[in-house]
C-alpha cells in the first residue's frame, strides 16, 4: 500500500511504535463514527420536537377528558352569549323565591359556574341579594360575564359593586364555611363525572348556612343540543354509556368539543339523593334540563 510518505510501513519503524500508530488511527476513526451518529440522532430529535400537534387531536388527550372543559369555554367565550341571551326560566323563578329576611345569610348568593353572567345579571335585577359571588373555571367566561354586566342597561347605578368574581373550581371554592344562603349552579355539573359532581355538591353544602338552598341543573341526554351535535363516547375511548362530546360552533365555523356526563333523570337522582348535609327537595325534568333543589340541614 502506498502513502504520501513512501512505502508502508516506513523503514526503521519499530514494532511497538507501529502498533501505537495503528491504535491511534483506529481510535480517531471510531471517534469520527460516534460523532456522526450523535449528529444524526440530535438532528432527528430536533425534527420530532418541531412537529406541531395535530389540529384534530382529541381534547384532553393524555389526561381525563373532562379536564379539557375550562379550556374549551375559553375558546368559545367570545360568541357564547350570542345564543345564551336569556337566563333559564326555572333559575329565574328560583332566584325570585330565594330572598330571605334582612341580615340573613340567605341574602348572599354563590353562582357556581357563572358562564357569561346571565344569571348574575338576573339576580342583580331582582334585587334579592346584597352580595353575589360569581365563580367560573374559565377566565374567558369570567371576562364575558364582566362585559355583560357592564353593558346591562337595566341595572341600577352601583349594582355591580355587589359582585365579586372568582376564578376557580366548583369542587374547591375559595370561600369560608356557611358564608351564603343560596347556591345556583345551572348547566355546570354535567361537565363532571358522577363522583366529581358529588364532590361539588358536598362543597356547596359546606358553603351553605343552615336552611340555605341549592339549585343545580344539568342537560338531559335527550336535549336538542345533544341530539343535534353530540357524540356518545364509546367504551373503547373510555366512555361509560352516558359520556358525550358536544360540539360548539364558533363564529369562524370551527367546532370546539365539550365533555358531558349525561345519565337519565333516574340515574342522576340515585347519584345525588344522599349527599351529606343536604336534603333533596325535588328533582324534575324542565324541557331539556334536569333540575334538582336541596335544603341545607
Amino acid at each position: 500500500m502506498a502513502c504520501a510518505g513512501g512505502a508502508w510501513p516506513p523503514r526503521g519503524m519499530k514494532g511497538t511504535a507501529l502498533w501505537k500508530l495503528r491504535l491511534r488511527r483506529l481510535l480517531l476513526l471510531a471517534l469520527a463514527c460516534v460523532t456522526l451518529w450523535l449528529c444524526g440522532f440530535v438532528h432527528t430529535g430536533l425534527a420530532l420536537l418541531a412537529v406541531p400537534p395535530s389540529a384534530s387531536s382529541t381534547p384532553g388527550l393524555g389526561a381525563e377528558p373532562w379536564s379539557s372543559v375550562a379550556a374549551a369555554y375559553d375558546r368559545i367565550a367570545e360568541n357564547f352569549g350570542e345564543s345564551r341571551a336569556r337566563p333559564w326560566p326555572f333559575a329565574v323563578r328560583w332566584l325570585r323565591d330565594a330572598e330571605g329576611p334582612r341580615d340573613s345569610p340567605r341574602e348572599r348568593l354563590l353562582v357556581a359556574g357563572c358562564g357569561d353572567g346571565r344569571h348574575v345579571v338576573t339576580a342583580l335585577e331582582l334585587g334579592c341579594f346584597e352580595k353575589i359571588w360569581a365563580l367560573d373555571a374559565s377566565q374567558g367566561m369570567l371576562d364575558a360575564a364582566m362585559r355583560r354586566l357592564s353593558a346591562s342597561p337595566a341595572l341600577p347605578a352601583g349594582a355591580a359593586a355587589a359582585v365579586s368574581w372568582l376564578a376557580g373550581d366548583v369542587r374547591q371554592v375559595p370561600l369560608p364555611d356557611a358564608c351564603c344562603g343560596a347556591v345556583l349552579s345551572a348547566a355546570v355539573l354535567h361537565h363532571l363525572p358522577g363522583s366529581e359532581s358529588r364532590a361539588a355538591l358536598m362543597e356547596f353544602a359546606r358553603l351553605l348556612a343552615p336552611g340555605g338552598r341549592l339549585l343545580a341543573s344539568c342537560w338531559d341526554p335527550r336535549a336538542k343540543a345533544v341530539s343535534k351535535r353530540g357524540r356518545l363516547i364509546s367504551e373503547e375511548d373510555g366512555g361509560d354509556g352516558c359520556s358525550y362530546w358536544v360540539a360548539w360552533r364558533c363564529a369562524d365555523g370551527s367546532d370546539v368539543d365539550r365533555w358531558y356526563h349525561l345519565p337519565d333523570l333516574g340515574a342522576r337522582r340515585r347519584l345525588w339523593q344522599d349527599v351529606p348535609g343536604l336534603t333533596l327537595l325535588r328533582s324534575e325534568l324542565d324541557v331539556d334540563n334536569q333540575v334538582f333543589e336541596w335544603k341545607r340541614l
